[in-house]
């Protein structure tokens, strides 16, 4: 790592323009959406700790986004998801559901997938 120079924060800072008119807009409609979203949904969540959150890999994570159909934003040019949704579906017992077979359990998980999917089309 010779020769990199690390860049102290206020000389980063320095970088950033002072006034609103000088950002770019796509930034500016981004942290628009940021502030509104993170105020409804009690913040936003990156989509790359999700899998970690939810102590899955990275391609179940995936799976379970489309499965699930959490609300999603693009943000930054990154994904992120509903703190809200995400804290409340963490808190179901997923496993105590059991597999697809016909039992009153597995009929509780379709039916919060149902849910979630059409809470999502809103």
């Amino acid at each position: 790592m010779r020769g990199l120079e690390q860049q102290e924060l206020p000389d980063i800072l320095k970088q950033v323009p002072k006034k609103d008119v000088s950002w770019p807009e796509e930034i500016l409609d981004d942290l628009r959406v940021f502030v509104e979203a993170t105020k409804a949904e009690d913040g936003l969540i990156p989509s790359a700790v999700c899998s970690t959150l939810f102590d899955v890999s990275k391609q179940r994570w995936s799976q379970m986004t489309r499965e699930y159909t959490f609300k999603t934003w693009e943000l930054f040019g990154k994904k992120w998801y509903s703190r809200r949704q995400l804290e409340d579906f963490h808190k179901i017992d997923r496993q105590a559901l059991g597999g697809w077979h016909k039992n009153k359990a597995s009929v509780m998980a379709k039916m919060l997938k149902e849910s979630l999917a059409d809470a999502a089309k809103d």
